[in-house]
């Protein structure tokens, strides 16, 4: 379950990255790699490793080295960064997030401009 306030934030956010994306001359419409981040306790990590694996997203970084320290795990999937799109993607990482118990830290994409 996603708490609404927790979705709301993160969609302002979103909003507030996509703004940021526009102004350095992304074009929203063309598709690229979106990565997104999630920490918390590495078997918690690990089962959202598998679970991303599964849904067909590349995992790019993980880090646990410290077991006392909090785990980290970024993963990408092609897409565009259209509001419709990221707001699916940011709804997926929180319902995903809160099933592993983990937190989502976010999303990030590089602007993409016409060839």
């Amino acid at each position: 379950m996603i708490d609404p306030k927790e979705l709301a934030d993160h969609l302002k956010a979103d909003a507030d990255v996509i703004r940021s994306l526009r102004e350095h001359g992304d074009i929203e419409s063309i598709v690229r790699p979106v990565e997104v981040c999630f920490r918390g306790e590495a078997t918690r990590i690990a089962g959202i490793y598998r679970r991303l694996e599964e849904l067909a997203w590349r995992i790019t970084h993980i880090r646990s080295e410290d077991p006392d320290e909090q785990a980290w795990l970024v993963a990408e999937r092609d897409q565009t960064t259209e509001a419709a799109e990221i707001a699916e993607l940011t709804r997926t990482a929180l319902k995903l997030a809160a099933e592993f118990g983990v937190e989502f830290d976010g999303w990030g994409a590089i602007a993409q401009r016409a060839q």
